[in-house]
């Protein structure tokens, strides 16, 4: 019979070998923030303020760990362009995060990973070019939201109000009018319906940003991380969506402008003439770029 000092002797050298092992570096990875044992950087916050002190600290590139799976966090415009673009063909192969799996079948840039990355990406570069080469351009868009903006503020005439909401209705304003063509009127039902939809999905984020490392707790009773809920909210947000796509079909072949769905509309119908792969051009990329542009 086994005495019960041994078996406590080897479950200590088991831990030790196992703590030794989940926290040493690699030294091809970029400098890491020292974590807990086993669970490493499970402090770690979805917020710019916490990764800038890291980059004060590490630098543009640094590591984390998390519950033993490892995260490369890149900083900086010129690292960024360095490691997505330059060297795009190499890190185009990342783990693809939880919500994009959950709720936007493999859709943008951040969602996908390979050849699916290339494929939005491109497709996301060369729509932004053609609308941006238009005579109704970015730059146009953007001031006459500006004109807009100023308008409601005079409304206010001189009186104290929060101004933060219509900073966020102007913003989503600007990201409709290159998704949908057009620019709402700041009461319009559907564009406040829109910011109301997105802010409290992205709000969610962070709480769920743990699934992404131990999925199987969404699995837990209730609605612990609001996976439910969120799935409503992407699915209004659809909704609105869908609701713009079917009328762009309508004029797909006599465009009113040049805009993100009638490009979206068209790269299907290419791949779907060509037997393309369609993988991550299902009508929840649109939902996707609505909601990571307005964040």
């Amino acid at each position: 019979m086994i005495s019960v000092p041994v078996v406590l002797l080897v479950v200590a050298v088991i831990v030790g070998f196992a703590a030794v092992f989940w926290t040493q570096d690699n030294r091809n990875l970029p400098p890491r923030e020292p974590g807990l044992p086993f669970v490493g950087n499970v402090d770690m916050k979805p917020e710019s303020p916490y990764f800038l002190e890291l980059q004060k600290k590490h630098g543009d590139m640094f590591t984390l760990k998390v519950f033993g799976q490892t995260v490369i966090v890149v900083c900086g415009y010129d690292t960024i362009k360095e490691v997505m673009v330059k060297n795009g063909e190499i890190t185009s192969g990342h783990p693809i995060a939880f919500g994009f799996t959950e709720y936007f079948e493999l859709s943008g840039i951040a969602g996908g990973s390979g050849n699916i990355w290339r494929n939005q990406r491109k497709f996301g570069h060369d729509t932004l070019q053609a609308i941006d080469s238009g005579s109704d351009n970015l730059e146009s868009r953007v001031l006459g939201e500006v004109a807009d903006f100023l308008q409601e503020v005079e409304k206010m005439e001189g009186k104290p109000f929060d101004v933060s909401r219509l900073i966020k209705t102007s913003h989503y304003n600007i990201i409709s009018s290159l998704l949908f063509g057009e620019r709402f009127a700041h009461s319009d039902v559907n564009l406040t319906r829109l910011v109301d939809l997105v802010d409290e999905a992205m709000a969610i984020y962070p709480e769920q940003l743990i699934l992404g490392f131990v999925e199987w707790l969404k699995y837990l009773p209730g609605d612990r991380f609001k996976v439910r809920r969120r799935r409503f909210l992407v699915d209004e947000i659809f909704k609105i969506v869908q609701t713009s796509m079917d009328e762009h079909k309508e004029t797909l072949e006599n465009p009113k402008n040049q805009d993100f769905i009638y490009s979206f509309l068209n790269e299907q119908k290419r791949r779907e003439l060509n037997n393309e792969d369609l993988t991550g051009f299902g009508g929840k990329l649109i939902v996707l770029n609505y909601s990571n542009t307005g964040k």
